[in-house]
């Protein structure tokens, strides 16, 4: 990809204010409805209602959760780790909220297995399918094919490279690539100048799992165009391929590019996982805080602690927990209303300064 494309991410205010007013009526209305067999439901009033005096509310014991029956798969390219999991958990989490069934499936880069996975959920004629595209071709048919079954699809995560004009998904919910990489290209090109290191000279090195991926592709433009603008030398750009999300494989391509290459200072990933081992295999190479400038993105516990420890100077966080738990109501509002709308997660700059409360959260599998 040589330019950015627009993929719709920037959704209307009009549009993400609809669908957060239904989600949240959805679900305060149904915080008000006791469950059935819930040991807390201890109205002893006669008949199936429990009226209450003041502001009327009524709340009819043993109603349905407004997602029971339905069964929403999330079909993943990840292999299973620190990122991963916080999609899944906002994937589940909001499937019980809704009571909906949730199936979440990781194909491990391997996107003939993807693809089968998706082609299976539609044979079972589920509600609604989530996927992550990392191929601008491989997804067109599977997708394609669904959509004319009557499943509707969504991207979120990663999307073509060509958004809705190169695949028929109805919607996608992630980042917007470029502009993420381009901020975090700038900020640490920024800090590495105030330690006085010279760019016209400095070599970077980029690390990724996904070289081919749309994420890797875009970030990646972003960052070169942030240090081209401080006055870096595009030739001096290289990307490193960690093979790989496997973390083991991570730690070893990355602590072995360190040890060989000492002249470099400054450092980027453009994943979550090469993010989250930079800092174990910066000191597995016996570099120190003040030997490297690095940024990445998302917020995994690995790249907290690298952010307390120093050797992370920023990361993007793209809220992934919400690419998970969006997508569950999204496809509810598509399945019932027809609701069409992407949603851009964020790029939240976090760094030494507003790391704290993501201490907390990161164990938690949230942010």
């Amino acid at each position: 990809m040589t330019q950015e494309k627009p993929k719709g991410i920037s959704t209307t205010v009009a549009v993400v204010g609809i669908i957060v007013g239904i989600i949240i009526g959805a679900v305060a209305g149904y915080l008000l409805v006791p469950q059935a067999g819930v040991a807390t439901v201890t109205a002893t009033v006669a008949g199936p209602t429990v009226t209450k005096a003041g502001p009327t509310v009524t709340a009819t014991v043993g109603a349905k959760k407004p997602g029971e029956g339905m069964t929403f798969v999330f079909v993943g390219h990840w292999t299973a780790g620190p990122f991963s999991a916080v999609v899944q958990k906002g994937f589940l989490d909001a499937c019980d909220e809704l009571g909906a069934k949730g199936e979440f499936f990781m194909a491990e880069a391997d996107v003939a297995r993807q693809v089968r996975y998706i082609d299976e959920a539609v044979i079972r004629k589920v509600d609604g399918i989530v996927t992550t595209i990392i191929s601008d071709t491989a997804f067109d048919e599977p997708i394609q094919k669904a959509l004319a079954a009557g499943v509707n699809v969504i991207s979120a995560n990663a999307d073509d490279s060509q958004g809705a004009a190169g695949n028929p998904r109805k919607s996608f919910i992630g980042q917007s690539f470029y502009t993420a990489g381009l901020s975090l290209g700038q900020y640490v090109a920024k800090k590495a100048i105030e330690k006085g290191l010279d760019l016209k000279t400095q070599r970077v090195a980029i690390f990724t799992s996904f070289p081919s991926s749309p994420w890797h592709a875009e970030r990646g433009r972003g960052i070169r165009d942030g240090l081209v603008q401080a006055g870096a030398d595009p030739k001096n750009i290289a990307d490193v391929d960690c093979i790989s999300e496997e973390l083991a494989t991570v730690e070893r391509v990355q602590t072995g590019y360190l040890t060989a290459n000492r002249d470099i200072k400054l450092f980027f990933a453009t994943d979550g996982i090469t993010t989250d081992r930079f800092t174990i295999s910066a000191k597995a190479a016996g570099a120190k805080p003040e030997d490297v400038f690095f940024g990445g993105f998302d917020l995994t516990p690995g790249t907290v602690d690298g952010i307390m420890d120093g050797y992370v100077l920023a990361s993007i966080d793209q809220q992934q927990y919400l690419q998970g738990y969006f997508a569950v109501y999204l496809l509810y509002l598509m399945k019932k209303y027809e609701f069409v709308s992407d949603i851009d997660t964020g790029k939240a700059l976090i760094d030494k300064s507003n790391v704290a409360i993501y201490q907390e959260l990161s164990p938690q599998k949230i942010r």
